[in-house]
């Protein structure tokens, strides 16, 4: 072996050794806490058990064919899931999914986080290691260990997907060192193209950083042999951009169309100032030893070097918005619910790699180990450094066991406070402390490079025993649970042997909503920020519960349940008839009322093509009267009226109900006789939003006959229509208990006439359609005048085909679809294809081609300087632009705008 191949296996030694560091701190953390593969504890919770979980399971049907892509009726009546995909689960890693059972991902997710956590550190080393070759090995792997630790990663792992592009972060940096010291655009463009097709969103912060940087780097460095800088910028960027529009383009106009846009000044405006410091603090706090070394450095009046300069000057950009809520809102696209500085995987990276310059030979920063000192002061050193290292492992230890059972405070609330803060500030002193010794000894030469190394491993190993417990282990009893529940839920995938169409639905939030999809059932259930908003606004007027970016399927009534075609819902075991699966936590069971998918009607349903306007209890009637009443003061719906008793004034206006007890908890009281057969609902509802929490929260308990039905309605978790059960010929008595005085649009105890139902759903005549890998089709003999109407969200991207004939349709009762069927025998086949996908496609094909003529010109074309100085002006005048933008225009918003009331 020569030596050049000796010191390749050496090189290539350290770089592997690195993910496996991080494998055995990762191991040792879960066996001791019982987490899978050593035990039956999960670190998945919030979005990956609400999201991440749920739509890889989706990810598997579609892949292997059980689902569609552009047509999901797994997910909200039937859903584009291209942006759902590239928002949530378009991982690499997310193919090792496809051999593991859906009960088993939320194990799974133990082991993916792992992989992307080795993932990061290897990367950071191959990065460092390849622009840092002066600096120590181990000193590189000690940085990108820490940089898989970070706060970011153990903070925000829940959402996976954020760790892929936490991992190709380095690797774009290494891309952009190419385009500045080489020339080479090929690397860039390759790893944004790929951090574009994992993520768009976290990609528009990638934009952000890259057009910042390349404007920083055109300002700082004059240098001729890189004035070309500028030009390879655009020319990639665009390259990139060209190449990834597939994804992004049909992703970004199905953002358009979801309830997540919101008005990005109203957002900037009505915020404070300063972020909340104890949620970004601590995404930075786990690197203290990269904040210990930058601080030494920087003010011991050496020069920095140009490079380092203009890391620095970044570190600061990136900085900024940790602490300022306006920019930080700017950084998120102008809003986002919680996780707040999603970016901040960058600003660690960035401080991490002026530590590795900062270590190189040469760097003037680090004086050469002084070899003739006394052995006492050698000594004493070598003392203090081992002495530090162990207290600060103990302290760290102690600061951890005394604080256990509140370490997971931001796990129950998605927001770090002054209590958990406090811990990790202790921490973060400690380390700071003890290392910030432990460095000066050396950075004077008092301690040697070998000894630095290895307390500079523990000091790392620290920080990542600290940053995993604190955020990813958590309480041992709920990690257990947790993963007990989840695999509740999925036991019940494919118990349903049922070959025709049907939905599923909950008769309660028992579960994260998409968990239903994702046990390959159809629901209309869905929650991503995806989710349209012409859709969830209209499941909200049919009575059932929404909140946020969430909608349920629980609600509703019988007569919407019928529509929808759902024939199944799952409740609590040993409830109702009808039972077709049942065990210790839940039981499914088959409905009464249901009509098959494509109801078809010779009536004018023009009358309800938009629900607003009306109170639920009269959308219900109009969907009875239009589809099925046989003629006028053929009601199905009666309003009951309560019990005169002056405990609450419920005073009706035009279009609002005002409430106002008269006492605490006065009640409103129904004494109602029940004629015949009726399911009895209750409706309290304002206005259609994506609101997170609505004013009318919490304003009511309800009892029937003396048992309470529910307290604090309507909730985040059940604000749709309340059943209050199915009488016959009785007398019931409601009392609903007013906790606070409100305003709504829909109050009020309704009756539906059971009987009048079970004959409209009997008489209704279906086409009986049925859906397979997103294609829904099938056959009906129809008459003269007769129209479908189809029970899947409208999309202006349907194509209906009638006898292999497109046809027109247009929008029925709120968000729904509706078309002409031809007299005789229609064969009806339903597809979708997204807005933007052709679009993306020939815009791709258009990049591959460019990517080709540009490798070509490059090589046969020399551009004069001149074109290359206005390329880099254009750059410099762009970057400029951007930082006004993000960095001075929300200032100003926030600080001289009229706060919204």
């Amino acid at each position: 072996m020569n030596e050049k191949t000796k010191r390749l296996c050496i090189e290539l030694g350290y770089i592997f050794a690195v993910p496996l560091v991080v494998l055995t701190i990762i191991s040792i953390i879960f066996f001791e806490h019982g987490l899978y593969p050593f035990g039956k504890g999960t670190v998945a919770w919030c979005d990956m058990t609400q999201q991440v979980i749920p739509m890889t399971s989706d990810l598997k049907d579609i892949l292997s064919g059980k689902a569609g892509l552009f047509l999901n009726l797994n997910n909200a009546g039937g859903m584009n899931m291209i942006g759902v995909i590239f928002f949530f689960v378009a991982s690499p890693f997310n193919l090792l999914a496809l051999t593991v059972d859906k009960i088993d991902l939320v194990y799974f997710m133990n082991i993916l986080t792992m992989l992307k956590m080795m993932a990061c550190s290897l990367t950071a080393m191959i990065f460092l290691r390849r622009q840092f070759k002066g600096t120590s090995p181990v000193i590189s792997a000690c940085l990108s260990v820490s940089y898989a630790f970070c706060g970011y990663a153990v903070v925000y792992y829940q959402n996976s997907i954020w760790l892929d592009i936490m991992y190709l972060f380095p690797l774009l940096m290494l891309g952009i060192g190419q385009v500045v010291e080489k020339g080479r655009i090929a690397p860039y463009v390759a790893v944004l193209s790929l951090m574009a097709a994992v993520n768009y969103y976290i990609c528009y912060m990638i934009a952000l950083f890259c057009i910042l940087f390349f404007a920083l780097i055109c300002i700082r460095d004059k240098k001729r042999e890189h004035l070309a800088t500028g030009f390879l910028f655009i020319v990639g960027s665009l390259l990139s951009l060209l190449l990834t529009a597939v994804i992004w383009l049909p992703s970004l106009l199905q953002f358009f169309s979801s309830a997540r846009t919101t008005s990005i000044t109203e957002n900037i405006r009505n915020e404070d100032f300063l972020t909340e410091f104890q949620s970004t603090l601590p995404l930075i706090l786990y690197s203290a030893v990269g904040i210990v070394i930058i601080a030494a450095c920087a003010f011991d009046k050496k020069a920095m070097g140009r490079k380092n300069s203009t890391l620095m000057i970044m570190l600061g950009l990136m900085f900024i918005p940790m602490l300022a809520e306006p920019i930080n809102l700017m950084w998120h696209t102008g809003s986002y619910m919680s996780f707040p500085c999603r970016f901040a995987f960058m600003t660690v990276f960035i401080m991490l790699t002026i530590c590795a310059g900062l270590f190189e030979e040469g760097s003037g920063h680090i004086a050469p180990y002084r070899k003739g000192i006394s052995r006492f002061k050698r000594g004493a050193a070598v003392f203090s450094g081992v002495g530090l290292t162990i207290f600060c492992a103990y302290a760290v230890r102690k600061i951890m066991a005394i604080n256990a059972e509140t370490i997971d405070t931001y796990s129950r609330r998605l927001w770090a406070d002054d209590t958990s803060l406090a811990i990790e500030a202790k921490v973060f002193f400690a380390v700071t402390v003890c290392f910030g010794v432990v460095f000066l000894l050396h950075k004077r030469g008092l301690l040697g490079r070998r000894l630095f190394a290895g307390l500079m491993c523990c000091f790392v190993a620290v920080e990542a025993f600290a940053s995993v417990g604190m955020y990813m282990t958590g309480s041992l009893k709920y990690s257990y649970e947790k993963a007990a529940a989840v695999r509740d839920v999925y036991r019940m995938e494919g118990k349903i042997e049922d070959d025709d169409f049907y939905r599923v639905k909950t008769t309660a939030k028992q579960f994260d909503v998409n968990d239903i999809g994702a046990m390959g059932y159809r629901t209309m259930s869905h929650y991503t920020s995806l989710t349209d908003k012409g859709y969830m606004y209209t499941m909200k007027r049919l009575g059932y519960s929404s909140y946020w970016m969430e909608v349920g399927s629980h609600g509703g009534t019988e007569l919407t349940d019928a529509l929808l075609s759902i024939r199944y819902k799952i409740g609590l075991p040993g409830v109702g008839d009808d039972c077709v699966y049942a065990d210790d936590n839940y039981g499914i069971y088959r409905r009464k009322n249901t009509i098959g998918l494509g109801l078809v009607t010779d009536r004018d349903i023009s009358g309800m093509k938009d629900l607003e306007g009306l109170d639920r209890m009269e959308v219900q009637q109009g969907l009875y009267s239009t589809l099925f009443s046989e003629g006028e003061g053929d009601e199905l719906m009666t309003r009951y009226e309560a019990e005169p008793n002056g405990e609450v004034i419920v005073t009706q206006y035009d279009d609002a109900v005002e409430i106002s007890p008269m006492k605490k908890d006065g009640e409103i009281i129904y004494k109602i006789f029940v004629r015949g057969r009726q399911y009895i609902y209750f409706d309290c509802f304002d206005k259609a939003t994506s609101n997170l929490y609505e004013k009318i929260y919490d304003s009511f308990s309800v009892s029937v006959d003396g048992l309470e039905v529910q307290t604090n309605y309507p909730s985040q978790s059940s604000n749709g229509l309340l059943c209050l059960g199915e009488y016959e010929n009785t007398t019931v008595t409601v009392v609903i208990k007013v906790h606070k005085s409100l305003m709504c649009t829909s109050f009020g105890v309704y009756g539906m006439d059971s009987g009048k139902l079970e004959k409209a759903v009997a008489e209704a005549r279906s086409a009986e359609l049925n859906e397979e890998s997103g294609v829904i089709s099938g056959s009906v003999s129809a008459g003269a005048g007769d129209r479908c109407v189809l029970f899947i969200p409208y999309s202006g991207t349907l194509k209906v085909e009638i006898n292999g004939e497109e046809v027109g349709y247009e929008k029925a009762f709120g968000d729904f679809v509706a078309f002409d069927l031809k007299e005789g025998e229609n064969s009806i086949r339903v597809t979708n294809h997204p807005m933007g996908v052709t679009a993306g496609w020939i815009i791709t094909a258009v990049g591959a081609l460019l990517c080709g003529g540009v490798y070509i010109l490059r090589k046969k074309v020399k551009l004069d300087d001149t074109v290359y100085s206005v390329m880099r002006a254009a750059v410099i005048i762009f970057g400029t632009l951007v930082f006004a933008a993000v960095y001075i225009y929300p200032v100003i918003i926030n600080f001289f705008g009229v706060k919204a009331v």
